[in-house]
């Protein structure tokens, strides 16, 4: 129930902040934008204990899903894979993630650009949402 309250709370007031007072949420935004450390940079240096430790990781978590014939074990073998690939790019071919974590890196469209397109739909639907979770947050 405490959850479901602060979801609705948190809701609210991001709505009111993108119907009325955007300006405030673009300076909010630029704030929480801000580059606090750079993790390639100190991923780096520990790369290949890192790629160890995901291949290894990788490799329990797909043996692990063998035996397993729950429905929602279907990510075991997924999870192990990518680990797997990242621990292998991680350790061996560290120049390959540099160029996709570039590649990542260049966005088309951000996020923000869409949410301020739309920022008064997307307000009314979050006010809506949010609402709603209040209403629930009450009756239980």
């Amino acid at each position: 129930m405490v959850y479901i309250l602060i979801a609705g709370i948190l809701g609210f007031v991001l709505g009111l902040l993108l119907i009325f007072f955007p300006i405030t949420l673009e300076q909010i935004n630029v704030t929480c934008n801000r580059v606090l450390v750079y993790l390639d940079e100190k991923l780096y240096a520990v790369r290949i204990p890192a790629g160890i430790i995901l291949i290894l990781m990788g490799i329990w978590f797909l043996l692990a899903s063998k035996p397993i014939t729950m429905k929602e074990a279907w990510i075991l073998p997924i999870a192990g894979t990518l680990a797997v690939i990242l621990g292998l790019l991680l350790a061996v071919f560290p120049k390959s993630l540099v160029k996709v974590s570039e590649w990542g890196n260049t966005m088309l469209v951000t996020t923000d650009e869409i949410l301020v397109k739309a920022r008064l739909s997307a307000g009314i639907v979050i006010l809506l949402i949010s609402i709603y979770l209040l209403f629930i947050a009450s009756k239980l």
